[in-house]
């Protein structure tokens, strides 16, 4: 009898485990998109592999079929600048995550997956995360030490790290002349910063004049279905 409650003891903990994890992930944003890219990831690579020609950051379709979906790149945003503060503490994170597609244990290409209006969708292509090695190569410093930054929601992609006690960055584009990260590319993205602000001013004025308000609609989808998430999670884990 004690070993049988003891058994019980043990599911009932293991099952309250389960649900904490469950609830975490019901509302965390990166597990919710861990989820949903690996989801997505074989069907997506078969894809590729049915129509290689179509995809030049494989060699061939076997390289398709084994490739491996890595831990992806947090996206920051940043919508203003304050001359104040470093541009990485301004830096907000939003649910925009770059999963690298790995070969050989190479990233190759990403798989970005994005959450929309309250729903998740996936991109795929683009360069940010081979970029990302790259630039820490070229640079002698570890990816680790680097983020990901993106000017508005979308806008353009900056790497940002600090070097020798100052910011540099460098803009995230196919085949850049150099992977070197410059106090220029922080000039940049305050000039990029300094356009935004000036059409956001003239948008905002030209909604004001029409409908009387410039406040947005949001979409509640993401805090309605914390319980379809919560059975998305517990699925997610039994398969993988």
């Amino acid at each position: 009898m004690k070993k049988r409650n003891i058994i019980l003891f043990a599911i009932i903990c293991t099952i309250c485990l389960l649900l904490a994890c469950g609830v975490v992930y019901a509302v965390d944003s990166s597990q919710q998109a861990e989820a949903y890219a690996h989801e997505i990831f074989p069907q997506l690579m078969q894809d590729c592999a049915n129509d290689i020609e179509d995809y030049p950051y494989f060699k061939n379709a076997d390289e398709a079929k084994t490739a491996l979906l890595g831990k992806p790149i947090i996206v920051y945003t940043i919508n203003s600048f304050d001359p104040d503060l470093s541009l990485s503490e301004q830096a907000k994170q939003i649910s925009w995550y770059a999963f690298p597609v790995e070969v050989d244990g190479q990233p190759v290409t990403d798989l970005r997956v994005t959450l929309v209006n309250g729903d998740w969708v996936w991109d795929f292509g683009g360069s940010l995360n081979p970029m990302l090695n790259q630039v820490a190569a070229v640079n002698e410093i570890s990816p680790k030490d680097c983020i990901a930054v993106m000017i508005g929601q979308p806008g353009p992609t900056y790497i940002i790290t600090k070097k020798d006690g100052q910011e540099v960055a460098i803009r995230n584009y196919k085949n850049p002349a150099s992977f070197e990260l410059t106090q220029e590319g922080i000039q940049d993205i305050k000039t990029n910063l300094d356009t935004k602000r000036v059409l956001d001013e003239n948008i905002n004025d030209t909604e004001d004049i029409v409908t009387g308000t410039s406040d947005p609609n949001t979409s509640s989808k993401q805090n309605a279905g914390v319980g379809i998430r919560l059975i998305n999670y517990l699925d997610y884990i039994t398969h993988r």
